[in-house]
């Protein structure tokens, strides 16, 4: 597992860290990510990969 901070992941995807945070916290509400251990995420892959093709399904 790699250790990846929302700032990463807005360049990454050339967002802004703020739109970073809001999916991460829906996604959290959605029950596809979850806190397991402070910066670590478990991930649901399957569901997470359907949203990120098609996020409204």
């Amino acid at each position: 597992m790699h250790k990846i901070h929302q700032n990463d992941l807005a360049s990454m995807a050339g967002v802004a860290r703020e739109s970073v945070s809001r999916t991460v916290s829906d996604w959290k509400r959605q029950d596809i990510i979850r806190m397991s251990l402070p910066n670590h995420y478990v991930l649901h892959k399957e569901t997470l990969q359907r949203e990120a093709t098609d996020p409204l399904q």
